[in-house]
């Protein structure tokens, strides 16, 4: 499956849904440019719900964390919800599970966003 993504703003987090796989981080160009805009734009806060993604090596890891550390520059947060198993392995190899804040559901991402 291609990579692709949709986003929605619920209350005031922006609610990123990436789908598919992120082998080369050309793939995720589109969405690293259209969330920078909007972070700089003051939507700062941001949740990335991978109830949808397939896969993602260091690319995706990549975009992760140029879009946390820009969110936390901008006094922001980024949330991960929905992480499958292979993902949370990726994260867990490289030790990058103790820098995202990984969370079950959305709702409780929105709640923790937002209060």
């Amino acid at each position: 499956m291609n990579f692709t993504y949709e986003i929605k703003k619920r209350d005031k987090v922006l609610v990123v849904y990436p789908k598919g796989r992120i082998l080369d981080k050309s793939e995720a160009e589109e969405l690293l440019a259209e969330v920078l805009k909007k972070i700089k734009a003051g939507s700062n806060k941001i949740l990335m719900n991978f109830h949808e993604m397939e896969y993602m090596n260091s690319a995706g890891l990549s975009v992760l964390i140029t879009l946390l550390t820009q969110s936390r520059n901008n006094y922001g947060e980024l949330l991960l919800c929905k992480v499958p198993e292979k993902i949370s392995k990726l994260l867990v190899t490289s030790k990058l599970h103790n820098i995202f804040n990984v969370v079950d559901s959305e709702d409780e991402a929105i709640k923790a966003l937002t209060n």
